[in-house]
């Protein structure tokens, strides 16, 4: 039964897209057979892309159903192509209270590429990282929001915000669960945001994959 769930997992994870002027590239690596993690890429418009990338708290059958729940009730609220903050703010309303006790971290962006305007929202989720591989700057994004399924109503509501940036040429956005940013060596330090920067920044121009392995293979 595990492994059933955990192949049923793997199917509801889709393969990156391709889109003129977008790369993407994501790698789902479990911990255990069946994770809490997940993300999604759903496309709102010939020009427009919602990127989602989630956390549910916990791990095992129970975390990969409150995973599957969270997946498509995000990917619904996407379909009436709301801004990041609804969406994020639609799913706790949806989610808060039937999730079993868990809860869950939500980072949702949408790209325009018709102008490179991208509005990015967070619900308790890990930072994600912008740098430029052109000129070298890096941002780190971290809009204030709480996890989803901890606070209904009106906290949450007021606790949650966008941040929009127009994406230049060259730039590169990194998304992860804390599982690479917690990653421990044998003296217990934190693998940590800083190092991942430094990675990003210096094999950006090798392209997404290639970034994503050696993300990877420094956190290891």
């Amino acid at each position: 039964d595990v492994e059933q769930a955990r192949h049923i997992q793997q199917l509801l994870l889709p393969p990156p897209p391709r889109i003129p002027g977008l790369t993407c590239a994501a790698r789902f690596e479990p911990h255990h057979e069946v994770s809490g993690d997940f993300y999604d890429f759903i496309q709102l418009s010939p020009t427009r892309i919602a990127i989602v990338q989630g956390d549910v708290s916990g791990h095992g059958v129970a975390a990969g159903m409150v995973m599957a729940m969270a997946m498509q009730t995000i990917r619904m609220l996407a379909s009436v192509d709301a801004s990041p903050a609804e969406v994020l703010t639609g799913a706790n309303r949806w989610l808060c209270g039937n999730m079993a006790g868990k809860f869950v971290s939500v980072s949702y962006l949408t790209i325009n590429l018709a102008n490179s305007d991208m509005i990015f929202a967070r619900a308790g989720h890990t930072p994600c990282v912008l740098v430029n591989a052109a000129t070298g700057v890096r941002d780190v994004l971290l809009p204030k929001g709480i996890a989803i399924g901890i606070r209904e109503g009106d906290t949450f509501t007021n606790n949650i915000e966008e941040q929009r940036r127009r994406l230049r040429p060259g730039d590169m956005l990194v998304m992860v669960t804390d599982g690479i940013l917690e990653a421990k060596n044998r003296e217990h330090d934190e693998f940590g945001l800083e190092r991942m920067t430094e990675v990003i920044a210096q094999h950006a121009t090798a392209g997404t994959d290639a970034v994503v392995n050696r993300i990877l293979d420094a956190a290891r």
